[in-house]
């Protein structure tokens, strides 16, 4: 990845306390892990004393600093690898350094840097952000560093071929020339593989028939396979899962000169990540002769990541809750950046709304905005935290009650560069002070009053216990005559009891007439209808008035069955409701009532839609409950609306200790006036339909029999709805 410019988000304030106010610290721990890790300098700087070396490393690890500060932080890496290109490195030869002496200089930097965050801040989260920071950084000056080095020793290669082309010219008279110069290549050879196997990537390659030619020990870690037990052999018969890949796609295309580069990807043989670079290798005819390819594992970087992220959401999710929103204002390039809950707070749903450090101040109340701007540029002045509550008007118009609290950061010579802080939105805690304050105003009023009643109480009680004497006396005689009176309401009470089992009695007697009385007329009703068929037999030609008052005396025989059923089925639900007591399904019992029905159904076009699967079974009176059903269901067809086909809606559910069975239709609907009589026996409401009016009679008389309860809920023109609550 080629990166000329990167600047630092949270390393910059790090930098600069590091340059100003630890560097003697950092500097020495600097040096010391230098010599730990680096036995070279006094190599790669010939003819310098320890001190000047020493100061060559000061003055690199200032430069370092200074540039970070400055957003120029490659220019230092840029400067040595341009030397290095260029042979420009005092006293030493670009071919002699290797990458490992630049890397483990910067590595070592690095770990120092690393050593003095917990002196910066104690927070985890700001101290893994600059960790994360440069680790990112070393990764990109060593990928630079390396690259250098790849061009570096391909100019060598360069060089060498056309000192062996001059040497085969005059191999005759240059024969230990020639000796001299392979032993030179060997050596760089030699160099060349220990460059490799010491790198901290894995690193390979292979030639034009995919066989390994290289392969580092960073790779045999990786992968299990020693070298010998990979060198020659064919990639893809080694990985046979890479070879339908884009990575198998580009070991192919390096072969034809084409590089490639691949970031966060994931092993195929085992857990991590990584990054991977694919370079032709070219010969002195600028001729492809194989591959190069350098794996980078970035597997605790990606769980870095992971777990920066997760914190990250964590963190939103808990503004979430608390309301909170935090905010930073950048005083260098004075730029704003608020939290996703700030812009929630201020009434705005896209996070994305451009702001600048007057955006916030814009929402606050008129009246209280040059306060809240003052307080915010004293505490600016003066490096001090703040904090102060106002009102807003958020961007939809709500009044809001805020806390602000905040702080300012500044370099070591007090000269602030950031500003940040919390918002709070705390109306509701407000409101409930507010509320608190006013009860505890009305309950202070309140104790005043009770202490005045308290004291007339005090008057009140000397002058009762004066009057408590009189009242004993008093009481005495009442308490004699209610004796007298509880003795007359007991008699009274025999009384009602005995009247109440005689009208039982007289009920049960009742009911037995009706029921009697419906059945024996059942007899000469039949032998009415006998006379009557044999009458219109014998009068079939009869026409005019007696042909009228022929079908008047059916007509009424019919309305006569018709009422002698009825009374039989008053005289039925107030029988013993359990003797049929059953569990029944609810979606067959349906059924047969639609089949009763279906010439009904069929001639008004009714649509019946059944819903039951939440209690689909009921137990109860198999006869009532198909009762209950049938008179809902034909009343709901026969009061339609004459300008829509009928629709019934019939639902089952469970509701707390009942059966809730709700019958809904579409029809004429009855008058807010009128829903309370539709339950009285013969109650008839639209005379234009033939009926009795005992179905809905019969409907609440089972239902009230069974312990159970209904309601009605109707509008006139649009339809009603019946709702049955059967007791469980």
């Amino acid at each position: 990845m080629k990166r000329e410019h990167f600047v630092f988000k949270y390393f910059k304030e790090y930098a600069s306390f590091c340059l100003y106010s630890n560097f003697d610290k950092l500097y020495i721990d600097f040096i010391s892990r230098i010599k730990e890790v680096s036995q070279r300098p006094h190599r790669l700087f010939p003819g310098y004393t320890e001190d000047q070396i020493n100061n060559i490393f000061r003055e690199r690890l200032v430069f370092f600093l200074k540039s970070v500060i400055e957003d120029s932080a490659f220019s230092e890496v840029e400067s040595i690898v341009k030397d290095w290109k260029e042979g420009k490195l005092p006293h030493i030869n670009k071919y002699a350094v290797q990458p490992s002496d630049i890397i483990l200089s910067f590595a070592a930097r690095k770990n120092s840097l690393l050593a003095l965050i917990p002196h910066f801040t104690k927070d985890f989260d700001h101290g893994l952000s600059i960790g994360k920071e440069l680790s990112v950084f070393n990764l990109l000056l060593e990928e630079k560093i390396f690259q250098a080095y790849i061009e570096i020793q391909q100019e060598v290669i360069y060089e060498k071929n056309e000192e062996l082309n001059k040497a085969n010219h005059a191999l005759q008279f240059e024969v230990i020339d020639r000796i001299e110069t392979e032993e030179k290549l060997r050596r760089e050879k030699d160099f060349s593989e220990a460059v490799i196997n010491n790198s901290i990537d894995g690193i390979f390659a292979f030639n034009k028939e995919l066989k390994i030619t290289a392969w580092n020990k960073t790779l045999e870690k990786l992968n299990g396979l020693s070298k010998e037990a990979v060198f020659g052999k064919n990639i893809f018969e080694l990985f046979p899962n890479y070879e339908q890949t884009e990575e198998g796609q580009a070991i192919r295309n390096v072969l034809q000169g084409i590089k490639s580069n691949f970031h966060d990807k994931r092993y195929k043989n085992h857990r991590g990540y990584y990054e991977a670079h694919f370079v032709p290798l070219l010969n002195d005819k600028n001729e492809v002769t194989g591959g190069l390819s350098i794996i980078h594992d970035i597997t605790h970087r990606k769980i870095a990541e992971e777990k920066i992220q997760q914190r990250e959401n964590l963190l939103k999710e808990a503004q979430e809750i608390a309301h909170m929103g935090s905010w930073e204002w950048i005083v260098r390039n004075n730029k704003m950046n608020w939290s996703d809950e700030m812009y929630h707070i201020l009434g705005y749903e896209n996070c994305q709304v451009e702001i600048s450090n007057n955006s916030f101040l814009d929402h606050v109340v008129v009246e209280e905005r040059e306060s809240v701007k003052a307080k915010i540029n004293e505490a600016f002045h003066n490096l001090s935290p703040f904090s102060f509550e106002t009102r807003i008007i958020t961007k939809t118009g709500l009044l809001r009650c805020l806390l602000v609290k905040g702080k300012v950061l500044a370099y070591y010579n007090n000269v602030p560069y950031k500003m940040m802080g919390i918002v709070w939105d705390i109306t509701e805690r407000r409101i409930a002070e507010d509320e608190l304050l006013r009860k505890n105003s009305e309950l202070e009023e309140k104790n005043e009053k009770l202490k005045k009643i308290e004291a007339e109480l005090t008057l009140a009680n000397n002058e009762l216990e004066l009057r408590v004497t009189e009242r004993t006396k008093q009481l005495s005689l009442i308490n004699a005559e209610l004796n007298n009176e509880i003795g007359e309401r007991k008699k009274m009470e025999e009384a009602l009891k005995q009247r109440n089992e005689e009208l039982l009695k007289i009920n049960d007697d009742l009911d037995n007439f009706v029921y009697t009385a419906s059945h024996d007329l059942k007899a000469p009703i039949s032998n009415i209808e006998g006379l009557i068929s044999t009458l219109n037999f014998e009068l079939q030609n009869i026409t005019g008035e007696g042909k009228v008052i022929i079908d008047l005396i059916n007509h009424s025989l019919v309305r006569f069955k018709e009422t002698l059923n009825d009374l039989a089925e008053i005289a039925k639900a107030q029988k013993n409701l359990e003797e049929d007591i059953a569990l029944i399904d609810l979606h067959h019992l349906l059924d047969e009532i639609k089949l009763s029905v279906k010439d009904m159904i069929i001639n008004c076009k009714a649509n019946i839609i059944y819903d039951g699967c939440n209690f689909p079974q009921v137990k109860f009176s198999k006869a009532n409950l198909k009762s209950i059903l049938y008179n809902l269901l034909t009343n709901a067809i026969k009061y339609r609306h004459p300008d829509r086909d009928p629709v019934v809606h019939i639902h089952c559910e469970r509701r707390d200790e009942y059966v809730l069975l709700s019958v809904s239709d579409n029809g004429l609907g009855i008058k807010s006036d009128q829903v309370g009589k539709i339950f009285t026996m013969f109650k008839r409401l639209h005379d234009h339909v033939e009926g009795s009016g005992i179905g809905l009679y019969l409907v609440k008389r089972i239902v009230d029999n069974s312990k159970g309860k209904i309601e009605v809920e109707s509008e006139e023109g649009k339809g009603s709805t019946f709702r049955i609550y059967l007791k469980i």
